[in-house]
């Protein structure tokens, strides 16, 4: 008789996906019953007036900001492709479908406020693309010149306070073929975003009058509603289920780093793409997952949990998945540009069992804490950090799945493929503020199972990539033996001898007795957080993020500094010692 998982086996990779999607729903409502979203309603009235940083773009912003990170990178999406088989229309015709993009998108038209708040501009001038002719050209220095445009796009930041925050530039190249460059700052789209621009656009130019439908919502009236399920019963229940869980929750695994939380991240990106698993090997291993009632991410999960065990000082840590989530809200959510990306906290936990054990443990686990994502990996981690006194990069390591489950997890939006059958795409590639090192499975063309490793440079010692790459591509391979899955691991595989650098947790000032403030500064630091906090009578010893200041509010508390006391403080003293004490002892301190 033929087993429950050889018939899933035999189902399509969708129908898989919908599979496991109405069983996550069966059990999510056996917990919550009579719990539901509220949906979305929209008010495409109110499109053009300002609306408060969804939590990513929070993270994103910070990040960039010249207060926490005065030489900090863009925070950019970056794209690139060819264009074959080009004539004398097919520029005019990008330009157009360029203006039709961004007319139809939000998004595109939109700018930071200096309070802190994003708006979408009803109109704006016609964007003008760089072009430049490279015809003529010796090859060495047509590839010298592409590739300056592709680093410096990559890393460009970009003011966010001035429309446009992108930019494309055309190639003309040999061959009658041409080369499209873009850059789109993070703060206004994400993966599954750069997939409907990327259509859309190419929509337009084989067809500039081609109708499509009107979208019915926006992402601000997205973000307006996430922040009103804040009150929701659903998220009172999530945010109490991570609170349980953070006396216990372990920080990030140590991999030797070069740079620690004193040392915040500023480097630039390095990227290595490696096969793991060619088609044939990557096809009978997701074969023998499913016959485990494993999801080819979970397989992949956990088996690089497994890697990490081995590079780690400590077999216990949390790890970082990147994924996205647009939430079912109204029926054109799949449709807007935004960025919906957030970040789930998995902790691993090493023990003698077997591999098939510790996956399916870990593929539980994991189902579970989706179930309360209302509280995002991005509030737990602010929670953390008051508890536990960690610095910015409490989880380094990020692993993001674009297999099937993550595509599942993103509302499996049925996005079409390039229109133009004579585009090709060269390159695309997203930074992640405060991660040193993300690793992003994907299935390759061909069918093969990929990586791309971005690691900030000179963070880790040379040969440790290398040799993370090696042995999470072996691990994997051992695992179409079905006997592997069955070993126990026994004593963890030693550790490679290199120099040991800890993560250093950021120290917070005490805060037992209220102190009112004793002279004039802190006195007007203490209205000032009055009014950002919307708390009276604060101590001076009291820090800054307990009394519920998140970063974007600490960036506006040292803007407002700036303006009152004409003194530019870093970022980071918010996090060594966020106290009025502290503030106003370093602004009595001479100006370097």
């Amino acid at each position: 008789m033929t087993s429950v998982f050889e018939r899933i086996g035999h189902l399509s990779p969708s129908k898989q996906a919908l599979l496991l999607r109405r069983l996550r729903e069966k059990h999510t409502h056996s917990i919550h019953p009579s719990v539901r979203l509220a949906p979305l309603v929209p008010k495409l009235g109110e499109r053009y007036d300002s609306f408060p940083l969804s939590e990513i773009q929070q993270a994103y912003w910070v990040s960039r900001n010249e207060f926490f990170a005065p030489d900090a990178r863009g925070t950019n999406v970056y794209l690139e492709f060819d264009l074959l088989g080009v004539n004398e229309f097919t520029v005019p015709r990008l330009d157009e479908a360029l203006q039709l993009l961004i007319k139809r998108h939000d998004m595109l038209r939109m700018i930071i406020l200096p309070d802190c708040q994003q708006r979408v501009l009803p109109d704006v001038p016609q964007y003008n693309l760089t072009m430049r002719d490279l015809r003529g050209r010796q090859p060495p220095y047509v590839e010298a010149t592409l590739v300056e445009s592709r680093e410096r796009m990559r890393y460009e930041k970009g003011p966010s306070d001035r429309w446009p925050l992108f930019e494309f530039i055309v190639s003309m190249l040999e061959d009658r073929h041409i080369r499209l460059q873009a850059r789109i700052d993070a703060l206004i789209i994400d993966g599954g975003s750069r997939r409907l621009l990327t259509q859309d656009l190419f929509r337009f130019m084989e067809d500039p009058h081609v109708i499509l439908p009107p979208l019915k919502c926006t992402y601000r009236d997205y973000v307006i509603s996430w922040r009103a399920i804040r009150e929701s019963e659903l998220y009172n229940l999530s945010r109490d289920y991570w609170l349980r869980r953070l006396p216990s929750l372990p920080s990030g695994p140590n991999l030797s780093w070069r740079r620690t939380a004193d040392n915040p991240i500023r480097g630039r990106l390095t990227t290595h793409e490696t096969i793991l698993l060619h088609p044939d090997t990557w096809k009978r291993l997701k074969a023998l997952a499913t016959a485990q009632a494993l999801s080819p991410s979970a397989l992949v999960i956990a088996a690089f949990a497994e890697i990490l065990t081995d590079y780690s000082d400590s077999p216990h840590f949390t790890l970082g998945l990147l994924t996205t989530y647009r939430p079912p809200l109204h029926t054109d959510i799949e449709a807007i540009v935004g960025n919906f990306n957030t970040l789930h906290l998995l902790e691993v936990a090493d023990n003698v069992t077997s591999f098939h054990d510790r996956a399916k443990k870990l593929q539980d686990q994991l189902l579970t804490d989706l179930e309360y994502r209302l509280f995002s990996g991005f509030e737990v981690l602010r929670e953390w950090r008051r508890h536990k006194q960690l610095g910015q990069v409490a989880v380094p390591i990020v692993l993001n799945s674009l297999l099937h489950l993550s595509s599942l997890e993103a509302g499996e939006a049925n996005v079409a493929s390039i229109a133009a059958a004579d585009v090709l795409e060269i390159d695309a590639s997203m930074y992640v503020p405060q991660v040193m090192l993300l690793s992003t499975v994907f299935e390759g063309k061909s069918g093969s199972l990929s990586c791309k490793w971005q690691v900030v440079e000179n963070s880790l010692p040379d040969d440790l990539l290398t040799g993370l790459t090696r042995d999470y591509a072996n691990f994997l391979e051992s695992l179409t033996e079905s006997e592997s899955w069955k070993e126990r691991r026994g004593t963890r595989r030693v550790r490679p001898q290199l120099e040991q650098s800890k993560l250093s947790p950021a120290s917070t000032a005490e805060s037992t007795n209220f102190i009112a403030p004793r002279n004039a500064l802190e006195l007007q630091l203490s209205q000032l957080w009055e009014e950002l906090l919307d708390v009276k009578a604060i101590s001076v010893k009291a820090n800054f993020f307990e009394l519920g200041g998140n970063s974007v509010l600490a960036i506006y508390l040292l803007i407002r500094i700036d303006e009152l006391f004409h003194r530019k403080l870093p970022g980071v003293i918010m996090y060594e010692g966020g106290t009025i004490e502290h503030l106003a002892a370093l602004l009595q301190q001479p100006a370097e």
